[in-house]
């Protein structure tokens, strides 16, 4: 976890796969309360041929958060996508993290409590200095 001005990170972008990704979810809407929740999702790596299953499945429980943000990068947002008309102005896409990062510094307020969760090869700590303020990437 990262404390930045009135941010809350919880940086979880080393390992996932479907049960750790049901976890974070579970473990985001524990933490929220009453604040903002920002959900940045990006490849889960190494599913093989289930992959786009996987993240299918997975994005409709991310949909399920209600988060105030959703980011999407890699193969979450082709299936994420599928639910932009529900999601609307909440869904924010980009291809990698570092297209995301100014995507979603648009996007924050200072007070959120900020996910981030993926595999280690969308390397999602790129996101974090947009997030910060800082130069460089926090781990």
């Amino acid at each position: 976890m990262i404390e930045s001005g009135g941010l809350t990170i919880v940086h979880d972008a080393y390992n996932a796969n479907p049960a750790s990704f049901l976890a974070a979810i579970a473990t985001a809407r524990q933490m929220r309360g009453s604040r903002r929740l920002v959900f940045v999702a990006g490849t889960m790596r190494e599913l093989g041929t289930e992959a786009a299953r996987h993240h299918a499945a997975v994005a409709a429980a991310l949909v399920g958060l209600d988060a105030d943000v959703l980011a999407a990068v890699g193969e979450f947002v082709p299936p994420l996508e599928l639910y932009r008309s529900r999601l609307g102005d909440k869904l924010l896409t980009a291809v990698d993290a570092p297209t995301m990062g100014p995507l979603l510094q648009a996007r924050l307020t200072g007070d959120e409590l900020v996910f981030l969760k993926a595999s280690r090869g969308a390397a999602l700590e790129r996101i974090i200095p947009f997030l910060t303020g800082q130069d460089h990437p926090t781990h």
